[in-house]
């Protein structure tokens, strides 16, 4: 109920937030024509909806138009779908006289109706004393009164929360002369919304999404400027700066709240916990927390925790490592490229047909921003807000949900489809293009597999080192200037990749026929050794003016290739040579390449598509 004990004190709109929502659902009952019987007000966890449903009981309790309300409540225990029928009962006993006579003479007639099925309930209960107080001309059915059901998300079992839809569908269709408008909140959940689109349904209900839009930012940035202004009042026996809180210190809060009432309303309630009585150290504590600077003794965003946790609960076991898939995915492209993908492309790319993904990410609506599989192919998934990435790449927030080596996913199907890829490339349709050219396309197009290796730390997955393992390097003609850096980080690894991967001295034959080729095309004036692992790629600024070439092979066999870095004039660049089976022999292309003057090309700057057997990546950098 709206003034029930067991929720004072309720959430709330801040008087200055929400306006426009709450303008629409207040000329609603006012109305004398209404055109929906139904509403939904529904958007993603956190976003405010219980504040505005209590908001709108008050304001028709005021106005005399307030049926009912329910609010479930699953920490609280008000999620039990056989409570809803009796306490709208009772409410309505109590705010219409003529339906309380009514009432009373039903349930003398059959006291065990409690006991009943809730659609029984909500007939005898609801639909017959309405009919009673109709057959007497009643006064009190000349002027809608408002129901308010909120939270159905959180009623216990989806099949009670279609039941409950149902109920209201049914009796909103058939029985129209019934003076109720019923306002049902929630969450997006995908079987809420498939129950509120049934086409018998759609004739009689419309619908309010609380988006997190520029109104609704600008409402939180107010919410939190009048909530310090209200923390410094009631604590100025204890604040000593004249100043607080500074323009910085709310503007930092607001920036991270980002237009989310209830991590706006958990900032506020942790800077003026009584236990603290210290607003000035709680905002230091509360953004450092948010910096990540300190890890704090409470959580000050424990309410926001608790909703990602349950969202993410609710994912069935088979579906949650499919999901997590994608939402790793979705993590790395918003904090790499600042960009939400299609959801076409998150399917391709991680090879999941369209059924699968959207079966695994069924029970997340209310946390990703999911398209209708109608709009498959332009929509694009991302999430509702970043304190959801925030929570799950912290491991004492988000415990077992936790994602970390984010990158490894990511490198690792990267690495699959580069591969797959780069032994097409070779082939009569390139349309003129040259190979490296091509393989910027895909470096883009697949996420930079080796900058998101080197990034990872020394403890890969397994399966990463057995993507790493099986890469056709020689298929490479260049790495983007991270060949030195990868195999750094290759020799950093613990465990080790297996011995003979990254080698500095011949082991296969395909070897040999590389340092020939590079002995055959080098400056003799430069010296050219085998690397030293850690590779030192500061050495361009210790040794501005030293000209050198250092070599190591990478890959196992045929996929082998060999990487000389050459560091000259505070400057360093990188070749990468390969062999690949082809009709021209060996011998003749070194004769060729051995003609071109290198020095000259240097210089020009020219790019070579040098070819061991048919093709070897360019000899010198561009």
């Amino acid at each position: 109920m709206a003034d029930s004990s067991a929720r004072d004190p309720p959430p709330r709109c801040h008087p200055k937030t929400r306006q426009s929502v709450r303008e629409r659902l207040l000329i609603w009952p006012r109305s004398k024509q209404n055109q929906w019987k139904v509403k939904w007000l529904h958007g993603p966890a956190g976003v405010g909806k219980s504040a505005v449903a209590q908001t709108f009981a008050e304001e028709c309790q005021a106005e005399r138009c307030l049926g009912g309300a329910f609010f479930f409540s699953r920490l609280k225990g008000f999620d039990k779908p056989l409570q809803v029928v009796p306490t709208f009962a009772y409410q309505l006993a109590v705010n219409l006289p003529g339906y309380k006579a009514a009432l009373g003479q039903l349930l003398a007639n059959d006291p065990a109706v409690l006991q009943k099925a809730m659609h029984i309930q909500f007939r005898k209960l609801i639909i017959e004393p309405f009919s009673m107080m109709s057959s007497n001309s009643s006064s009190a059915l000349q002027r809608p009164y408002v129901m308010i059901l909120d939270g159905l998300d959180e009623c216990e079992g989806e099949s009670a929360q279609c039941e409950i839809i149902e109920m209201i569908s049914e009796v909103t269709r058939l029985r129209s002369d019934l003076p109720l408008l019923w306002l049902i909140c929630s969450r997006s959940e995908s079987h809420l919304k498939m129950a509120f689109s049934r086409a018998d349904f759609m004739i009689n209900r419309g619908q309010e999404e609380l988006v997190i839009d520029r109104e609704t930012r600008d409402d939180v940035d107010r919410y939190l400027r009048d909530g310090f202004q209200k923390i410094r009042a009631k604590y100025e026996d204890v604040i000593t700066s004249e100043s607080w809180p500074d323009d910085h210190s709310i503007s930092r809060v607001q920036q991270i709240a980002s237009g989310l009432f209830i991590l706006a309303s958990s900032a506020l309630e942790y800077v003026q916990d009584p236990g603290y009585a210290n607003p000035e150290g709680q905002l230091r504590s509360l953004l450092s927390f948010f910096e990540g600077r300190s890890p704090l003794a409470t959580n000050p965003l424990t309410s926001l925790d608790l909703l990602y946790t349950h969202a993410l609960s609710t994912v069935p076991d088979h579906a949650l490592p499919i999901a997590l898939r994608i939402i790793r995915v979705l993590i790395h492209l918003h904090r790499s490229f600042r960009l939400w993908p299609m959801m076409k492309d998150i399917c391709g790319f991680l090879r999941l047909d369209k059924n699968t993904a959207y079966s695994s990410l069924r029970k997340l609506h209310s946390v990703l921003r999911i398209p209708t599989p109608e709009k498959f192919l332009p929509g694009r998934l991302g999430f509702y807000h970043l304190s959801f990435l925030d929570f799950l790449l912290n491991p004492v927030r988000s415990g077992k949900f936790h994602l970390p080596q984010v990158q490894s996913e990511v490198a690792e199907c990267s690495l699959f489809w580069y591969a797959n890829r780069l032994s097409d490339l070779y082939t009569p349709d390139m349309n003129g293009e040259s190979v490296p050219q091509v393989e910027r396309k895909l470096l883009s197009g697949y996420l930079r597999p080796w900058q998101m290796c080197y990034l990872l730390g020394t403890q890969i997955p397994t399966t990463l080192s057995h993507r790493l393992c099986e890469f056709p390097y020689n298929f490479l003609s260049e790495m983007e200037g991270t060949a030195a850096r990868f195999a750094n980080w290759l020799y950093d690894l613990d465990p080790p990749m297996p011995s003979n991967f990254l080698r500095t001295q011949p082991y296969y034959e395909v070897d040999l026929k590389l340092l020939d080729y590079l002995w055959a095309v080098a400056d003799p004036l430069a010296p050219l050794e085998p690397a030293s692992f850690p590779i030192d790629l500061m050495r361009r600024a210790k040794y501005p003016f030293r000209f050198e070439n250092i070599y190591f092979l990478l890959g196992h066999g045929s996929k082998s290739c060999l990487i000389c870095v050459t560091f000259e004039f505070g400057q360093w660049s990188e070749s990468i040579l390969s062999l690949k089976p082809g009709p021209t022999s060996f011998r003749g292309k070194l004769a060729t390449y051995q003609s071109v003057d290198w020095e000259e090309a240097r210089r020009r700057g020219d790019t070579y598509q040098v070819s061991v057997g048919s093709a070897v990546g360019p000899l010198v950098a561009e």
